[in-house]
């Protein structure tokens, strides 16, 4: 009787299309759930993580420039249900961690990469978490690092004053520099294996510019991981 009238009160809503759920305790309707397909890497290029279009597994962009990234990989395409979900918990909606974190997951271990020595969250500049209140990445990286049982070092800073990635060309995304970040601090990273964490990624220049600074503490591998990719075309 109470649940019923709750029900009848408060409806669930369907955190992608916004539709009643008759199950509050759901966050998508089934038609979003059922839309949630997870990428497959094995047409994806093995470095980046784009989309391919021939056979050969390393796209031409990875091929002409070697990004410092080992490997890259996310779950969705920054479109439909998963781009509603990525931005309703970058506008707030914090328990959505959960649910993006193990998707996150999920892809990283299908993908049977070394696991990882720690997890590093991508920075953003402090004026950016200040206007938002909180740290996408690393409420990401933190929940990473507790389902993979890996610790997470929050190693590196970012100088404010650049714009967001999302903003800029193509061609001015790509340019970005490791200058951009720095060490909060600077650690020995010998032979160990690095998981960035990310929200969404673009053209992997803001995770590759990261594992050039990793680099410096010589680290082995440095693998990059996000909920979304933009299918930059």
């Amino acid at each position: 009787m109470i649940a019923a009238l709750r029900n009848l009160l408060f409806p669930a809503i369907c955190l992608a299309c916004h539709a009643e759920i008759a199950d509050q305790r759901k966050l998508l309707c089934p038609c979003c759930a059922g839309a949630l397909v997870p990428l497959d890497p094995t047409s994806r290029c093995l470095i980046c993580f784009s989309a391919l279009i021939d056979e050969i597994r390393i796209c031409e962009g990875c091929r002409l420039q070697r990004p410092k990234i080992t490997r890259a990989t996310a779950p969705f395409s920054d479109t439909g249900p998963a781009k509603e979900l990525l931005e309703r918990f970058l506008s707030g909606h914090l328990i959505l961690k959960e649910l993006l974190s193990a998707y996150m997951t999920f892809q990283f271990l299908k993908l049977d990469l070394p696991y990882p020595d720690r997890i590093v969250p991508v920075p953003e500049s402090s004026l950016r978490r200040w206007e938002r209140g909180f740290s996408p990445s690393e409420l990401l990286a933190d929940r990473v690092g507790q389902i993979l049982e890996r610790p997470v070092s929050k190693l590196l800073g970012r100088y404010s004053g650049d714009f967001p990635q999302r903003r800029l060309s193509i061609e001015k995304r790509k340019a970005l520099q490791p200058s951009c970040f720095f060490w909060k601090k600077k650690e020995d990273l010998l032979g160990e294996t690095i998981l960035l964490v990310d929200d969404r990624m673009g053209t992997s220049a803001t995770l590759s510019a990261c594992a050039a600074v990793l680099s410096e503490g010589f680290a082995a591998r440095v693998y990059g991981l996000t909920f979304c990719i933009e299918e930059l075309f």
